[in-house]
């Protein structure tokens, strides 16, 4: 058996954030302020639950007053998330977390974290009804009526199962659409890429170099998160939808899709899946070693 790792740690305390007495929105902040902080590296989940000492929360709390662009609240907010976070660690019995994690060679821990935070802070907390396909095709519908771009940027959202910023992050060299594969960060969504979405990507490519971002702005910048927002909120009016949908929403709804069409797939069907993706991460180290030739 393998020993307590942060990760089994920060699945406890989000049960524990979950059953506290407070307001539901502050549940949510503390979960999305805690995802953050794992995305953008501030939290190992994969570090040994036995090295989390003072030290490492004091070089964390360094970390986060150091992130420029954060308003001096945001930083306050998290440097308290996290210190919630270190004293439950040390306050409570940890036990190995019996979530499972389907095709682990394929799957990120550090994603699988985060999406169990952010779906967290929605399904568990109960901030929405899950929606339905057709409530999810208007509002794609909708988006595409609004502003193509943002539209594109949702799908993609909804196919890779990518928080809006792993998918505002990503370059033209991260698609290799021939192999089905999307570098997202530090990993790779592999699979099926459908026809119709190839076909965005290639126009949405279009006239970019390699080391330029997928969605940039007229002025060449990096797209904000603002206007999207704006329009997934008039999409979802227009719509007729039970709720407005937010990038969180959307992430999380994508997870729980997922997460339903796999427990639904016969052993053939998985076996077969497992087999396509196995053959795609292959694609992947042979390119990783043909590039580390090439140095």
């Amino acid at each position: 058996m393998r020993n307590l790792l942060v990760w089994d740690a920060l699945i406890a305390w989000r049960d524990f954030i979950l059953k506290k007495d407070i307001f539901r929105q502050s549940k949510i902040n503390y979960l999305s302020n805690m995802a953050k902080l794992i995305e953008i590296g501030v939290l190992d989940v994969k570090q040994s639950l036995t090295e989390l000492n003072k030290t490492i929360l004091d070089r964390a709390l360094i970390e986060i007053n150091a992130i420029s662009g954060l308003s001096k609240s945001t930083k306050r907010i998290r440097c308290y998330t996290l210190k919630i976070f270190h004293r439950f660690v040390f306050e409570e019995t940890i036990e190995k977390t019996d979530i499972v994690i389907p095709f682990e060679e394929f799957r990120d821990m550090k994603r699988v974290a985060i999406s169990e935070l952010l779906s967290s802070n929605v399904e568990k907390s109960k901030s929405y009804q899950q929606l339905d396909t057709p409530d999810i095709l208007r509002f794609m519908w909708e988006m595409c009526v609004i502003n193509s771009r943002d539209s594109l940027i949702c799908w993609m959202m909804w196919e890779f199962k990518c928080t809006i910023h792993q998918i505002l992050d990503i370059r033209i060299q991260d698609i290799d659409l021939s192999n089905g594969i999307i570098k997202i960060g530090n990993e790779f969504r592999i699979g099926h890429i459908r026809q119709d979405l190839k076909q965005c990507l290639i126009v949405q490519s279009t006239g970019k170099s390699g080391s330029d971002l997928l969605f940039m702005t007229k002025r060449g910048e990096r797209v904000l998160p603002g206007q999207l927002v704006r329009n997934m909120k008039t999409a979802s009016k227009k719509a007729g939808l039970p709720i407005i949908i937010s990038p969180k929403i959307l992430f999380a709804d994508a997870l729980a899709y997922g997460k339903k069409a796999f427990l639904k797939m016969s052993d053939d069907e998985r076996r077969k899946l497992f087999e396509e993706l196995n053959r795609q991460h292959m694609q992947i180290k042979k390119s990783e070693k043909c590039d580390c030739k090439s140095l």
